[in-house]
């Protein structure tokens, strides 16, 4: 996929985002529960946020307060379309376009100022 090319450098941070892409790329694969790989895609993307802010933080790394924010908004949304899926409120495949869309903004947007 494509998220996996944003590389920071770091090694931690650039597997999470490999790990993501692994995700994205179970969406629509017909022996997967599409809610179930939505739900895990997005548990995996704000464990990640978590994680990469953490680290950033730990390796002293300039993470802008912007950024931080970004993240906030974005676990926001997510949990919002996890909550739509989980309740069939969402069809799988809209979230999943959803979540893609939101991912190439945060990149074009965030990843400039990391």
């Amino acid at each position: 996929m494509w998220y996996s090319i944003l590389r920071v450098g770091d090694g931690e941070i650039d597997r999470q985002h490999m790990n993501i892409d692994a995700y994205l790329r179970q969406i629509g694969d017909k022996y997967q529960d599409p809610t179930e790989i939505v739900v895990k895609t997005i548990d995996a993307l704000i464990s990640h946020f978590k994680s990469e802010e953490d680290h950033c933080e730990n390796k002293n790394y300039n993470m802008s307060q912007d950024h931080k924010n970004e993240h906030l908004r974005l676990k926001e949304k997510l949990t919002e379309i996890k909550m739509h899926v989980a309740t069939k409120q969402l069809d799988q495949f809209i979230a999943a376009y959803t979540i893609k869309g939101i991912l190439y903004e945060h990149i074009h947007n965030s990843y400039q100022i990391l």
